[in-house]
């Protein structure tokens, strides 16, 4: 089996919540005076969400991560966002994904960039889950490996020895040599990892088993730096409580098992739940919300500064809402991921990871 070695720097487990997660209906501002007045259906899940800070309640369906939220490992980052205020879903995940808010020539991944930004010696360094590389791990030089699932990690072409075919046709080539080397390295890495064996504690959906296999390949401790994972079905247009009660269960429960199962681990591990918008302030005709501006991010990890919800919060009052619906962005998304990169994971040259920002001041994640 090959091995490589880790960083110091632990690893980044990055969650992304397609199609615009409603924030509000997660971390609930119950105690907001027009909060009810905005959504007088919705709202009524304030009345089985858990208690977070007085001001916010957590979703029942996140009771999962209460716990984990109570006992200091995990907290809400809420009326966050970009600067660009678009409500395209391709617009906004585009410049998500690339770090470059507003900018749409970028082509590296803002996880890649940060990736390569240390010269990682493994070509495990990044990771995305799933059957292609997402844009956030997007890169020119850095190799990124994708994989659906360690059960069926491999070459897959329908021809017999196509592997040989591939090394015999890269030998002795000074650009295909290396990335074909580093990739059957990889491969056989993954394909030797010990079995985990309580794969059954996690949720049975494509994201239970996703997060599985990132326990497993980051407890082997073969030089993975950051892990990508997407997750899609949230633009909640219609029929929010029921819709996004099953998406909230799912995430919840995975993200409760990923923390018991990694145990020290998370020392050194940060997960980051993140969406590319949030909803509008007010409910639809149709049970639902529309495309919003700001939402709210979850952080995970031994060491994260937990059981608070970081926010400056600009309240729901017609005056106070963003193009006269939206919940108001007070904080920057990238000043959150900076800040984890950073003070907990101690990458060293942000101004590639996210060109043209500067932060204006840390919240105290860490």
């Amino acid at each position: 089996m090959s091995t490589y070695q880790s960083s110091n720097q632990g690893a980044v487990v990055s969650i992304f919540l397609r199609g615009g997660m409603d924030g509000m209906h997660a971390a609930i501002p119950a105690a907001d005076p027009q909060y009810l007045g905005l959504r007088p259906n919705l709202g009524q899940a304030a009345q089985a969400a858990t208690d977070l800070d007085g001001f916010f309640r957590l979703h029942a369906a996140l009771e999962p991560v209460h716990d984990i939220y109570h006992a200091g490992h995990l907290a809400m980052v809420h009326a966050v966002g970009a600067p660009d205020s678009t409500h395209s879903h391709f617009d906004a995940q585009d410049y998500l994904d690339h770090g470059t808010p507003g900018d749409k020539s970028t082509s590296d991944g803002w996880l890649a960039r940060a990736i390569a930004s240390t010269q990682p010696v493994s070509p495990l360094a990044g990771v995305a889950m799933g059957n292609k590389v997402v844009e956030s791990m997007r890169h020119a030089s850095q190799s990124i490996i994708s994989v659906s699932t360690l059960e069926n990690v491999g070459l897959v072409h329908p021809l017999a020895g196509m592997d040989l075919w591939i090394d015999a046709m890269a030998a002795g080539d000074d650009l295909l040599g290396p990335i074909t080397d580093a990739t059957f390295a990889a491969v056989e890495t993954l394909q030797a990892l010990p079995d985990p064996g309580n794969t059954n504690l996690y949720p049975n959906s494509p994201f239970g088993q996703q997060m599985s296999d990132v326990a497993r390949m980051l407890k082997a401790d073969i030089g993975i730096q950051a892990v990508a994972l997407d997750i899609g079905g949230w633009d909640s247009h219609a029929d929010e409580e029921t819709m996004l009660t099953t998406r909230f269960d799912d995430l919840a429960r995975g993200l409760r098992v990923f923390f018991e199962d990694m145990g020290g681990l998370m020392q050194s591990t940060t997960v980051l739940v993140m969406s590319e918008f949030g909803r509008r302030a007010y409910e639809n005709a149709s049970g639902g919300t529309d495309h919003g501006t700001a939402g709210c991010m979850m952080v995970m990890g031994d060491g994260i500064k937990g059981g608070q919800v970081f926010t400056q919060w600009p309240g729901l009052s017609s005056n106070q809402l963003n193009h006269h619906g939206d919940l108001m962005p007070t904080t920057d998304y990238r000043e959150v991921v900076s800040e984890l990169l950073d003070a907990r994971h101690y990458y060293p040259d942000l101004g590639t990871v996210f060109p043209g920002f500067s932060s204006t001041g840390y919240l105290g994640l860490v």
